[in-house]
């Protein structure tokens, strides 16, 4: 049970995170567009990875509502933070000339080691998020006591 409840709340956090992320990004695409065209990736894929990335957090965060599709939504996650996170590493060890923030409102205040923190805690999120729902899954197959000894009997 406690374990289904720490899932639920990791659930919760990241289904947060993301379904702001990705509405706020949508609500100011054209900005974003802007922010995307500063970003040091190559210049044909900016329109792609523009609506790559809020599609991605929208769908994550759909994901995560739903129990049959959670372990997807963790997992799915755990990806994008992994690439916001080597993405902002590459930042923190200087690898870029240019360090433009298309982060949202709120996160776009943290410097660049805060926010390394912030993606690493939200990627942990979802790694503990995945452990969990294996345990507990695995926990749900197995039957218990009671029920082996009906079976037994059967």
């Amino acid at each position: 049970m406690k374990k289904e409840i720490i899932l639920y709340i990791i659930r919760v956090l990241l289904l947060i995170l993301f379904l702001y992320a990705g509405v706020e990004k949508v609500f100011r695409m054209d900005s974003f567009y802007r922010d995307m065209s500063n970003q040091p990736i190559v210049k044909s894929l900016v329109p792609i990875v523009t609506y790559m990335i809020p599609l991605g957090e929208i769908i994550a965060a759909g994901l995560l509502v739903f129990d049959r599709t959670k372990k997807a939504g963790l997992y799915i996650s755990c990806l994008l933070m992994s690439v916001f996170m080597g993405y902002v590493a590459l930042i923190v060890a200087g690898k870029f000339p240019r360090k433009p923030c298309s982060c949202g409102e709120l996160i776009s205040k943290l410097s660049w080691t805060e926010h390394l923190l912030f993606n690493l805690f939200f990627w942990l999120l979802a790694i503990v998020g995945i452990y969990l729902t294996m345990a507990v899954g695995k926990h749900k197959d197995k039957p218990t006591e009671g029920e082996m000894v009906r079976i037994s009997r059967v």
